[in-house]
């Protein structure tokens, strides 16, 4: 299906739940990079090493054609011993280079936007805060980073 509109953009970003399900299988074998997302805390980091081997025996046994362009830390509370120590063992464990610069920090903001959206600074006619200001120009900071990833693949 991504075939017959691929050409029309230079990015197809396909979110889904981070669970091995059908439809994760299927947006990982149309995709050609992949970030894992990895909540600093340890259940989410033993997963995200499951993924990875999960990921693996796409490649092995499927010949799924991806690269890892990262893994981007999320939900990391400020002065947290415990979200310090899960980043630290995710840089030590995957390397620090494979690891997003660009850290999306616990915030209530992103749990509003579940309920009313993400308010787009960019749109004058829409009212926003400061607080959507950072959090688009957190996103913003990422989407960089990925693109820069992604492109020292190509």
């Amino acid at each position: 299906m991504l075939d017959k509109i691929k050409d029309d953009y230079d990015y197809i970003i396909i979110d889904t739940p981070p669970t091995v399900s059908v439809y994760t299988d299927s947006a990982l074998m149309a995709s050609d990079s992949v970030i894992i997302v990895l909540q600093t805390q340890e259940r989410s980091y033993v997963g995200a090493e499951a993924f990875i081997s999960y990921l693996q025996e796409l490649v092995s046994n499927y010949d799924a054609d991806f690269n890892i362009a990262g893994i981007l830390p999320v939900l990391l509370k400020n002065n947290s011993q415990v979200d310090q120590s899960i980043l630290e063992q995710a840089e030590a464990e995957f390397d620090k280079d494979n690891i997003f610069k660009n850290v999306v920090k616990n915030m209530e903001r992103l749990k509003r936007y579940d309920i009313i959206g993400i308010v787009d600074p960019d749109l004058k006619t829409q009212k926003h805060d400061m607080h959507d200001m950072r959090v688009d120009a957190l996103y913003k900071k990422i989407t960089n980073e990925f693109v820069e990833r992604v492109g020292k693949d190509e």
